[in-house]
């Protein structure tokens, strides 16, 4: 059986060739099959492909989907926030597609606002989780976490990938200690605010709002 997404340029094929498949069988699978696509055309699949997927590949990419969506898109970086002045503070606002992928490219805008880019080496890892009842709580302690990781250990990250845990996230950041040597800073952080903090989510994608304590 084929199961074919809306968008017409990626096909998938379940079960094995040789294999007739039922439509009860597959019918569980097409959300699923929605979001391997999802992953898929983020990875700049534009031809039509077919897949031989067996049930089994599927269910293990799903619960990866979100990590690896950001893996994908972490070329958009820079171009995904915004900074802006707020009454001798700082802001920033943040776009992306997923709910997941706004948390990452989150953790990238803080360590721009802390450290001049381009110079940092992803040399070790580092891994945080965060656990919070709303997403603007999860982005204030996330944000408060990391901001802690650079002014208490001094670590400077310039990747991050974010995947969603029961009740929060695990972000895990590379970079290397901060060497005043080799590291130009571009300024103090005192703290996360929750003054217009905000997260919004829509079909359309997802938005971030934070303002920082200078």
């Amino acid at each position: 059986m084929i199961l074919r997404s809306s968008r017409p340029r990626v096909e998938l094929r379940c079960g094995r060739a040789a294999e007739p498949v039922s439509p009860r069988r597959c019918r569980p699978l097409i959300k699923d099959v929605t979001e391997v696509i999802e992953v898929l055309e983020a990875a700049g699949i534009t031809q039509k492909v077919a897949w031989l997927i067996p049930f089994a590949v599927i269910r293990m990419i799903v619960p990866a989907r979100d990590a690896m969506l950001s893996a994908l898109m972490s070329n958009d970086d820079r171009q995904s926030f915004r900074e802006f002045e707020h009454t001798g503070d700082i802001g920033i606002e943040v776009t992306a597609p997923t709910r997941i992928e706004l948390f990452r490219r989150a953790a990238i805008a803080m360590a721009a606002l802390l450290v001049e880019e381009g110079s940092i080496a992803p040399a070790k890892e580092r891994e945080l989780t965060v656990e919070a009842s709303g997403d603007a709580d999860l982005m204030h302690d996330l944000l408060s976490a990391l901001l802690c990781l650079f002014t208490i250990e001094g670590f400077i990250w310039c990747e991050a990938s974010v995947s969603e845990t029961a009740g929060g996230v695990r972000v895990s950041v590379k970079g290397e200690d901060f060497d005043a040597a080799r590291h130009t800073l571009r300024g103090e952080i005192k703290a996360v605010t929750y003054h217009q903090l905000a997260v919004t989510g829509s079909p359309e994608g997802w938005s971030a709002r934070v303002i920082l304590d200078v």
